[in-house]
């Protein structure tokens, strides 16, 4: 999504999320594209073995 579809929609967004299983290269994608970490699990997904994360964008003012 970027900043021309953002202003396109009809809603207020103050912030855009992914979770995802971490890995080096997805947490890497995903800081460079300006995503902060807010929480990550602490137990192990049982099918992949790899700890979820949650990132957040902030795309308002009133994220700043």
């Amino acid at each position: 999504m970027n900043a021309r579809s953002l202003a396109d929609t009809s809603a207020s967004f103050d912030w855009l999320g992914v979770s995802f299983g971490l890995t080096p290269q997805l947490f890497r994608f995903w800081s460079r594209a300006g995503y902060r970490p807010v929480v990550m699990s602490n137990t192990p997904n049982d099918q992949t073995g790899e700890m979820s994360i949650k990132m957040l964008l902030p795309v308002s003012a009133a994220c700043w």
